[in-house]
């Protein structure tokens, strides 16, 4: 294979991730199933499943209102003959009601996570056979963590939560409260 026809089949892989995140996140159902090979396998953090089913419970979750999107990072791509291998660096965030609030969950490792996929060529062009998503957020045993911000018109604060792994559940830290905006002479929208 030539050096151009290599970077071609790259570049069709990494559109497959692209459009991927992009469908799946739109709710264009059709389009995100042509991405998966009919044997295709999801191994999400929420849902390890047949793609079909996966496709499912994403659709039964957009129609209660979930809202996830997937921010997609650098992607590299290895082609072997008719299979791949993409890794893809990427942040997952999802709006959900917390005690009644709407708040953005952000999943992220401790740089970014990677996404791999094994890509199959069976009729001449790529699908999915399988996609997981990989996470590094305890890379060098730093704990998993995450920072509730309330927002109101006079403060903003903002709460660390990191795991306890004796106690098997997250626990606050210290709160910080901040000034208002207008105190630093900007003016605050109503």
């Amino acid at each position: 294979m030539t050096a151009d026809a290599a970077m071609i089949q790259r570049q069709r892989v990494a559109e497959l991730v692209q459009n991927w995140a992009i469908w799946r996140d739109a709710g264009d159902w059709e389009r995100f199933r042509t991405c998966w090979h009919e044997d295709g396998f999801m191994m999400a953090t929420w849902c390890q499943a047949p793609a079909a089913d996966f496709i499912a419970a994403s659709q039964a979750g957009w129609a209660k209102g979930v809202s996830i999107l997937h921010f997609l990072g650098g992607i590299s791509v290895d082609v072997e003959g008719r299979r791949a291998i993409a890794q893809t660096k990427m942040t997952i965030s999802q709006r959900a009601a917390v005690d009644g609030v709407a708040v953005d969950v952000v999943c992220t490792g401790h740089d970014h996570e990677e996404r791999a996929e094994v890509i199959e060529r069976p009729t001449g062009r790529f699908v999915l056979s399988a996609a997981n998503t990989l996470s590094n957020r305890m890379r060098g045993r730093r704990p998993s963590a995450l920072n509730v911000i309330e927002a109101t018109a006079t403060s903003i604060t903002v709460t660390p939560w990191s795991y306890d792994a004796e106690r098997a559940s997250f626990r606050p830290g210290p709160t910080t409260v901040t000034a208002p905006r207008r105190s630093a002479g900007v003016p605050v929208p109503p």
